[in-house]
């Protein structure tokens, strides 16, 4: 099963970092961050680790911004 301290701690970052692109009426597509583990395939959830681990800015996400270590281990504990 899903480590709930990693899942709260996902959702923080997801609310606070991704939301606001990934959301109705944002920039990027719709995610429901919910069921978001859930929601794609292993090449996927392998591809949203590059966007948010790359140096390239062209491909990082969240664009003009970044995650740190902490954040960024719990998205992949949870994918």
């Amino acid at each position: 099963g899903v480590n709930q301290g990693d899942y709260q701690r996902f959702m923080a970052v997801a609310q606070a970092k991704c939301a606001s692109c990934h959301s109705q009426g944002g920039k990027g597509g719709v995610l429901d961050f919910e069921g978001f583990a859930n929601q794609f395939d292993r090449q996927s959830q392998l591809d949203w680790i590059d966007r948010i681990t790359t140096t390239d800015p062209a491909k990082r996400m969240p664009q003009n911004g970044s995650l740190s270590a902490d954040e960024i281990a719990a998205f992949t504990r949870l994918l």
